[in-house]
C-alpha cells in the first residue's frame, strides 16, 4: 500500500481499555512508521498529555446513543450523513486506513452502517479494519436489544448485518481465537479476520520479580495501612477485571472461597 494516512476510530477517549491500546498503538507508529497518524471520535475526552500530540477529527454523532429507528430505511438515512461527515474529514489523496475498536458492540445503532456506507462510497480509497474486542451477545442484554430491534422490528438477521457489516475492503482484527471463531459463525470469511493477540510492552517491567514471601509482606503492610482484610496464610487469586457484574466477580469470590476451603 505504501505510505498513508491511518485513521483510529473509537466511541471516546475517556479512560478504558481501548485508550490504552490507542495510546500504545500511536507510540509504535510513530517510531517505526511515518504514516500519518489521527483519531475519529465523539470528540468525549479527558485531559491526558499523550493524546495532545496526536491530530483529532472530533465527530459529535459516535456518541452513545440508545436511539431507534422505525425502518432501516431511516436508520440508514442518518448513517449516511455520518459517513459523509467523516469522508470529508479524511485526506484521500492518499490511501486510508480507517481502524475502528468496537463498533459492532452497538453503543450507537449508526456507527457500523456509517462505516459500511463509507467503505462502499470509497472502494479504491479507504480500507476498513473493524477490531473486535467485545460482543453484545456475551451478557450485554441492553446492547444486544438495541442490535436486533434498532430497525423498529426485533431482526436477527438485518442485526448481523449491520453490526458487522461486509464489503470487500472491510476486514475485521480480534486478540484470541475463541473472538476470530465466533466471526467466522456471522458468515465473515475466514481471509478477512486477523489474529492479532495484544502485546505487552515489558520496558514497563524494570522491577525485578519479588519472592513470594516479600511480595506478600508489602501486600499485608499496604493492607494494614489502608485498613483492608488481608491474610498471609490465605491462597491468592489475582484476578485484574473491572469491578462490573458481567465480569463474573461473584463466580471469582466462589471460586476463591473454594480454593482456600480445600
Amino acid at each position: 500500500m505504501g505510505n498513508f494516512n491511518y485513521y483510529v476510530l473509537h466511541w471516546h477517549l475517556k479512560q478504558s481499555g481501548v485508550r490504552i491500546v490507542i495510546e500504545n498503538m500511536h507510540e509504535a507508529l510513530s517510531k517505526y512508521s511515518k504514516n500519518n497518524f489521527s483519531i475519529i471520535s465523539s470528540g468525549q475526552q479527558e485531559a491526558v498529555d499523550s493524546l495532545k500530540r496526536i491530530k483529532q477529527i472530533k465527530i459529535p454523532e459516535l456518541s452513545y446513543s440508545k436511539e431507534k429507528f422505525s425502518s432501516r430505511n431511516k436508520l440508514e438515512k442518518k448513517a449516511t450523513k455520518i459517513a459523509i461527515k467523516i469522508e470529508n474529514k479524511l485526506d484521500l489523496t492518499k490511501q486510508c486506513v480507517i481502524h475502528s475498536h468496537n463498533i459492532n458492540l452497538f453503543k450507537n445503532a449508526t456507527a457500523s452502517t456509517a462505516l459500511k456506507i463509507l467503505a462502499k462510497r470509497n472502494p479504491k480509497k479507504v480500507t476498513l479494519l473493524m477490531q473486535v474486542h467485545d460482543f453484545a451477545e456475551d451478557d450485554r442484554k441492553p446492547l444486544l436489544d438495541l442490535m436486533l430491534t434498532c430497525t423498529g422490528k426485533r431482526d436477527q438477521k438485518v442485526a448481523g448485518e449491520l453490526a458487522f457489516p461486509q464489503e470487500k475492503n472491510i476486514f475485521y482484527m480480534t486478540i484470541n481465537s475463541r473472538d476470530k471463531r465466533l466471526l467466522r459463525k456471522t458468515g465473515i470469511l475466514n481471509e478477512k479476520i486477523f489474529l492479532y493477540p495484544n502485546a505487552i510492552n515489558i520496558s514497563k517491567f524494570k522491577q525485578k520479580p519479588l519472592k513470594e514471601k516479600r511480595l506478600l509482606e508489602l501486600i499485608n503492610n499496604y493492607a494494614k495501612r489502608e485498613g483492608f482484610n488481608f491474610s498471609m496464610k490465605r491462597k491468592i487469586l489475582l484476578y485484574p477485571v473491572k469491578l462490573i457484574q458481567r465480569k463474573n466477580i461473584a463466580e471469582a469470590i466462589l471460586l476463591l472461597k473454594l480454593i482456600n476451603n480445600k
